[in-house]
């Protein structure tokens, strides 16, 4: 991506850089949710019966899931991450290095390491070629925005580059990180403790399809969005933030319903649903099912419910998928 040649704006594309994998999980993984209730660590996976009354019922609100059956060697593990939490609500580290020990690899939605995907997201990330974003918002539009970065500490002319759906997560980071203060992700914990433990990190998403689906979203309805929420925590933070605390109150009751209405108005026909979950969940099937066998899948937990989800899309493939319980 072509930036000035000045110091300052020198170390802020050294800055952006850093950023971009942090923006890319901050996209990929955006919902989940865990049990509050503490689990018998001598006990780290007790099974749950399965409920035959829909795929939003209580039974089948879980973070992990077994996969077994459908000529399995051994059974694989389904978890849905999220990559934003206060730190006092982060935890099922036991659990995940339980599971971890019994896995012979990771998959999470993109696998960071590769060189190709780095690339990828990178150029993905970024207004085209061609392109100049001056041209692309209004001097009212800019104006708030640059009061909005004013308040983050960050500069609007460091960060116009990117296009409006990668703009609008980078911010919406920024204003995680300085509203809640320590917090944590998963999908960082399960590429450290990978890389620890030895054990390969793969990813669902190739080079050729990894956001090649931000082409299909429209940059004005992200625009009108950031604009909306922008102005509104700039007004009243506790306010603008009040949609994410009921979704983190969805995640803590492992209430997948209410999650799926507060994402998506419980419309599975959505745009939004279509490109972001739906599509996506359809094409990670066949990057999951190759080599399956005792591997544990992390992906962003809003992936997981739902008739178009992955735990039901894997049982229409013939696999058993019952949620279990692991220790905190």
């Amino acid at each position: 991506m072509p930036y000035p040649t000045t110091n300052r704006v020198k170390q802020n594309q050294n800055t952006m850089k850093n950023q971009v994998l942090l923006i890319a999980l901050l996209l990929l993984s955006s919902l989940g949710w865990y049990s509050c209730q503490k689990e018998d660590e001598n006990k780290p996976e007790i099974e749950k019966p399965v409920a035959e009354d829909g795929p939003w019922s209580a039974a089948n609100n879980s973070l992990f899931w077994r996969i077994s059956g459908n000529g399995l060697e051994q059974p694989a593990h389904l978890f849905g991450t999220i990559h934003t939490i206060p730190e006092q609500d982060f935890s099922y580290q036991k659990g995940l290095d339980s599971l971890l020990n019994l896995s012979t690899s990771v998959m999470l939605e993109v696998n960071i390491s590769d060189p190709a995907i780095i690339a990828a997201v990178q150029q993905r990330m970024v207004w085209p070629e061609g392109v100049n974003p001056d041209d692309m918002y209004t001097d009212e539009e800019v104006e708030i925005l640059g009061a909005l970065c004013r308040s983050l500490n960050t500069q609007w002319r460091a960060i116009k580059q990117l296009n409006p759906i990668s703009l609008e997560a980078y911010l919406m980071g920024q204003i995680m990180t300085k509203e809640l203060g320590a917090n944590e992700g998963y999908e960082g914990y399960l590429i450290k403790r990978s890389i620890e433990t030895n054990t390969p990190l793969l990813g669902a998403e190739s080079p050729e399809y990894v956001y090649s689906y931000f082409q299909e979203i429209s940059n004005d309805e992200v625009i009108e969005r950031l604009i909306n929420t922008a102005e509104l925590y700039l007004d009243d933070s506790e306010l603008a933030l009040e949609s994410f605390y009921e979704l983190v109150h969805a995640y803590l009751q492992q209430d997948l319903a209410e999650l799926h209405q507060l994402s998506f108005d419980s419309d599975e026909e959505s745009n939004t649903y279509k490109l972001l979950v739906a599509d996506r969940n359809k094409e990670w099937l066949q990057a999951i099912e190759n080599d399956l066998s005792g591997r544990l899948v992390a992906v962003g937990a809003g992936h997981l419910g739902g008739s178009k989800g992955l735990v039901q899309l894997l049982r229409d493939l013939g696999y058993e998928v019952n949620p279990i319980k692991v220790a905190r």
